[in-house]
């Protein structure tokens, strides 16, 4: 079987339960950054990573960062839980968006 690396880089943790909801039943390891500085320093590829649009703790917006995250990401979805800034993170380029709840 393939294992998915998924990510998430958020300043806020609560989006991991959504997540692993999203993927229930299948094999993936995900792995939490709280800044966008972590996420770029591990230097890892991940299948998919979930970039949120407000990364406080990095005083920068996902869009700023959007084109660096990519080069370590198969696909990024935008993940805000405003619908108008995943949005625009797809609008950015990201490949996907999803609403936070």
């Amino acid at each position: 079987f393939i294992m998915i690396k998924i990510a998430l880089v958020d300043d806020k943790d609560y989006g991991l339960d959504q997540i692993r909801e999203i993927h229930y039943g299948e094999e993936y390891e995900l792995e939490y950054f709280d800044t966008f500085k972590s996420f770029q320093e591990s230097g890892r590829y991940f299948d998919i990573v979930y970039l949120d649009y407000y990364l406080t703790k990095d005083n920068l917006l996902g869009t700023d960062v959007l084109d660096e995250v990519k080069k370590q990401a198969g696909k990024v979805i935008g993940f805000s839980c405003i619908e108008s800034r995943s949005e625009e993170l797809k609008d950015a380029g990201a490949d996907d968006a999803v609403l936070k709840v």
